[in-house]
């Protein structure tokens, strides 16, 4: 029992890209079955993930809040969530459908671009979901079915968060998250199938974060593996880097190819087609907790110590743009790079932090 306690202290700072936040009990009931409170001043609050829905921004964060804005990250509103469970993911494939994940297993769906939110996914679901297929009639080798199967046990009682979320469209996409475990859906969330099995992970590492174009699908992971979508076998397989560490996030572009970071400054890069790592300078040994890649093809990195550092397309070299090393404690999450409005905004520890505003070139 410590010893996996002591995974899931790993797999929720992975989760939360390295806040060591639990989930709160919220006036003594189930957070996943309590609405997320409104609160005056939202922006005050942690939050751990952004994206874009079309020009709208959406971040999700801690007890389940969920807030949105459409002018470049300059105002936000926060909207109505049916959990007060912390999130820790959120993508859209298209502007008005979305995902939200978290821990205890939660799926949230939106189809309106993030005004209204609905659960579609629980550990308790989750863990029933993966007893029901293990148990059934399949072609799944009885000894990896035995152990998905005890690790169903491990959802229901831990409540094993799902660290990240993407959606090739608005029908299929993916879930993943401590312990290997990962659900695939083909219907948009109506059900979801279990991928423990899909997995070339047989120590059960934590996947931490999941990027794709396409058919091109990436899910970073501990011990310097990133897991890629194999089309022939449906499996994941398993790709060594020349890193030990823990990757906690990686981006997917058709021109830039696989970039996967994590700890120490370090990053990797990796062309869709190829099994050949390239180590990309980075000019700080910090942590680097979340990234984008702009429509341009220029990556944006954060890192635990509120940096952030732009590679512009055609350079291999990051700059750092901006820091509030000043500000003590202070560590971003995640961020977005939205070059329809050239918009750059940070979430992280001390809420929302627009570091290029729409105007700016």
């Amino acid at each position: 029992m410590a010893k996996r306690l002591a995974g899931v202290c790993v797999a929720i700072l992975a989760l939360t890209h390295f806040s060591n936040v639990l989930a709160l009990n919220v006036d003594s009931k189930d957070p996943v079955y309590t609405p997320s409170i409104i609160v005056p001043k939202p922006l005050n609050q942690q939050f751990t993930a952004i994206t874009t829905a079309g020009v709208r921004l959406v971040a999700v964060g801690l007890r389940g809040r969920i807030i949105i804005s459409d002018d470049g990250g300059k105002t936000w509103i926060q909207v109505e969530v049916p959990v007060s469970i912390d999130l820790v993911d959120v993508y859209f494939p298209t502007i008005k459908q979305g995902w939200a994940v978290g821990h205890s297993g939660v799926v949230l769906h939106t189809k309106d671009g993030g005004e209204t939110w609905v659960k579609q996914l629980d550990s308790f679901q989750a863990a029933q979901i993966m007893r029901d297929y293990y148990r059934g009639p399949n072609s799944i080798d009885a000894s990896i079915a035995e152990k998905a199967l005890s690790e169903a046990d491990w959802v229901e009682k831990e409540g094993h968060p799902f660290l990240s979320v993407w959606f090739k469209d608005e029908i299929e996409g993916y879930v993943v998250g401590s312990f290997g475990i990962a659900f695939r859906t083909n219907d948009g969330g109506v059900t979801w199938v279990p991928m423990y099995h899909g997995f070339d992970n047989e120590d059960g590492l934590n996947l931490n974060a999941i990027a794709g174009k396409g058919n091109s699908v990436f899910v970073a992971s501990e011990q310097g593996i990133v897991f890629s979508y194999n089309v022939e076998t449906d499996r994941f397989d398993k790709r060594r880097s020349p890193y030990t560490g823990s990757f906690s996030g990686v981006l997917v572009d058709d021109e830039v190819g696989v970039v996967s970071f994590g700890m120490s400054g370090n990053v990797y890069s990796l062309a869709l087609n190829s099994m050949q790592w390239s180590r990309m300078p980075f000019p700080v040994k910090n942590t680097i907790t979340g990234g984008d890649i702009d429509i341009r093809g220029n990556i944006a990195l954060v890192t635990n110590k509120a940096e952030l550092f732009v590679s512009h397309v055609g350079s291999t070299e990051f700059v750092k743009v901006t820091s509030e090393d000043d500000v003590m404690g202070k560590m971003y999450s995640d961020v977005v790079s939205n070059s329809k409005n050239h918009a750059i905004v940070a979430v992280g520890s001390h809420g929302v932090t627009l570091l290029r505003s729409g105007h700016e070139k």
